[in-house]
């Protein structure tokens, strides 16, 4: 229950960093988003799911470690080369990465499915020729969906 609570924190700012690309529908898409992720956190916390299999807390720490390093020397470098605009999608590709830490400390096949997910959508805002905006909503709320599903599911 816990995992997936905080899945669906991080669902609810990937929403949001999304949402503040969207202009003038960033408004409505955040309400509508938030009221879905609050029903999913409702139904999570209401209907808790059997815990399975072991924690290795090594793997998770050193998943979480690595994480946070890779995303502040990221930004150090893209902001040094002046590629800004990719950050989002460069933190939602090292998120992504970091659910295989998770999938070895807990073992759930969910976590890998989740590290496609948020890597393929993340990739391709970094790849495909978009303004700015577009690669931010593209990040934001595609990550947001993949951890919206990864938790729902």
């Amino acid at each position: 229950m816990i995992a997936g609570l905080i899945g669906l924190g991080f669902a609810w700012l990937w929403l949001l960093v999304g949402s503040s690309a969207a202009a003038a529908a960033g408004l409505p898409i955040a309400v509508a988003g938030s009221a879905l992720i609050a029903f999913t956190a409702w139904r999570t916390v209401r209907c808790p799911r059997a815990r399975t299999g072991t924690f290795v807390a090594k793997y998770y720490i050193a998943a979480v470690v690595g994480e946070v390093i890779a995303i502040v020397a990221a930004q150090s470098w893209l902001e040094s080369h002046r590629l800004g605009a990719l950050l989002f999608p460069v933190i939602g590709v090292i998120v992504g990465l970091h659910f295989i830490g998770l999938w070895l400390a807990m073992g759930r096949k969910r976590f890998l499915w989740l590290t496609a997910a948020l890597v393929s959508v993340n990739v391709l805002a970094l790849l495909l020729p978009l303004a700015e905006p577009e690669r931010v909503m593209l990040s934001g709320f595609g990550s947001s969906a993949s951890l919206l599903v990864s938790v729902a599911a």
